[in-house]
């Protein structure tokens, strides 16, 4: 079964989720193609309706890599995104995650902005009187 360019980057979008929520679309899907590029991928079987949205399925993970399944590559603990993941995964302030970083607060601010949006890591920040914000996934 052939998928033309459109939906294709719509199921490698939906297989970089941790969900594999085929949400958000590329911005410039505008009305109704939106309806045609998930009805054509949703008749073809590579995405399925759940509760609150669409998914890729196992059969749209074999269309965009075939039957070996998508490439998995071993991830990196020397990148400071992982430094960051590490930091969260115990809960961690802005200023310790400066230090360790040398980012400024904008920058990881947008950098956990896109780990809530791209791969759906849930982020909480809690807020004790007196004490910093403490940021750690949820």
């Amino acid at each position: 079964m052939t998928i033309s360019e459109t939906q294709k980057e719509v199921l490698l979008n939906a297989s970089k989720r941790a969900d594999g929520n085929v949400y958000p679309l590329p911005t410039r899907l505008k009305g109704g193609s939106i309806n045609k590029v998930l009805n054509a991928l949703y008749n073809k079987g590579f995405i399925e309706e759940r509760g609150d949205g669409f998914f890729i399925t196992d059969a749209g993970e074999i269309a965009l890599y075939g039957e070996g399944g998508k490439p998995s590559k071993p991830a990196r603990k020397d990148t400071k995104k992982a430094v960051l993941l590490d930091m969260l995964s115990e809960g961690t302030t802005i200023e310790k995650i400066m230090d360790a970083t040398g980012w400024q607060k904008h920058t990881i601010r947008g950098t956990m902005s896109n780990l809530k949006k791209q791969q759906g890591i849930e982020i909480v920040s809690t807020k004790n009187d007196g004490e910093d914000r403490v940021y750690s996934i949820g």
